[in-house]
């Protein structure tokens, strides 16, 4: 056998050798649970000092007794953690829970059920020897388990940053007009075609003809040419409008601003108000019960104090 056939041989040999370690399986003999045999309806999370409640009501989750909107797929991901977790490896049978933080006063208890039926219940322990490992328990059984792709604190969200703080949705090519109320004066927008534009190409026969420009104009000064950038800036912000964070009944002030959009669907509205939490603007819209609050970066854009301030610049 010569010198080149051994080489190759020794070559196929350690690529066989890499291929049969990529697909080993080092988790030891540990299977996995499953998913979940059906979608959940009841999550619920406890923890020393911490308790979390998300009941699905419809097509909508709620948070806790106050029945708070949650933000879908922030619950989603929480319910995939659960169904789809992964065990790496069998760490101990004989039920020493301390040691792992898998006792009530210091690991993480999560439920998710359906029909008040039990699907899963987890406890989160402390961290293995990396940052996404964890150590875990199954439906109370003795056995403890090393699980990769799950901590504790995700698990563990503030109930304010689970909210759906999706106020309305608006598209562009939905918004027929708005008007902007502010220190006294008011601004009615609405859409007309760009004259000035001529389709690139003509509309030949069994083809579309080019699609128009759109540019907004301002009640009363339709001969202004409007800052397009400035405009979308304000159109963009209504897909979607969403809150900052909520507030519970906080000293908001007067309504200082005013924004009104007309869709063919229906109507919307935002009132920004004088008082601030910090530098967040407290805010309302009858598309949700509750008062929130935007940041300067998405109100002041509103605030017009004269319609020049948003006309194109010559040259």
């Amino acid at each position: 056998m010569n010198r080149k056939l051994l080489v190759s041989l020794g070559i196929a040999a350690v690529l066989v050798a890499v291929i049969v370690i990529q697909k080993a399986d080092f988790r030891g003999g540990v299977s996995e649970p499953g998913k979940l045999q059906s979608p959940s309806d009841l999550i619920t999370v406890k923890a020393d000092g911490y308790s979390l409640k998300l009941l699905k009501s419809g097509d909508k989750w709620l948070i806790n007794e106050q029945g708070y909107p949650a933000d879908r797929d922030q619950v989603a991901d929480i319910e995939k953690k659960i169904s789809e977790i992964k065990l790496l490896d069998l760490v101990s049978e004989k039920g020493y829970f301390d040691k792992y933080d898998l006792t009530e006063n210091k690991g993480v208890e999560v439920t998710a059920s359906a029909g008040g039926k039990q699907l899963r219940k987890l406890m989160i322990g402390k961290q293995g020897l990396t940052g996404n490992q964890v150590y875990v328990r199954l439906d109370d059984a003795k056995e403890v388990y090393l699980a990769s792709g799950i901590t504790p604190a995700e698990f563990k969200p503030e109930a304010d940053m689970l909210r759906d703080k999706k106020i309305f949705d608006v598209k562009g090519d939905e918004l027929l007009s708005f008007i902007v109320k502010y220190s006294g004066k008011e601004y009615i927008f609405t859409k007309a075609e760009d004259k000035k534009e001529e389709p690139k190409e003509k509309a030949d026969d069994g083809k579309a003809p080019a699609t128009k420009q759109i540019l907004w104009v301002c009640k009363g000064y339709e001969s202004m040419e409007l800052n397009t950038s400035m405009i979308n800036n304000i159109v963009h912000s209504f897909s979607p409008l969403r809150a900052s964070t909520f507030a519970e009944k906080p000293d908001k002030g007067n309504v200082v601003c005013t924004v009104k959009l007309k869709t063919a669907g229906g109507d919307y509205e935002l009132n920004i108000y004088s008082k601030k939490d910090k530098e967040m603007y407290y805010a309302s819209s009858p598309s949700n019960p509750y008062i929130f609050t935007l940041g300067g970066w998405q109100t002041e854009k509103y605030f017009i104090k004269n319609i020049k301030d948003l006309e194109k610049k010559k040259g």
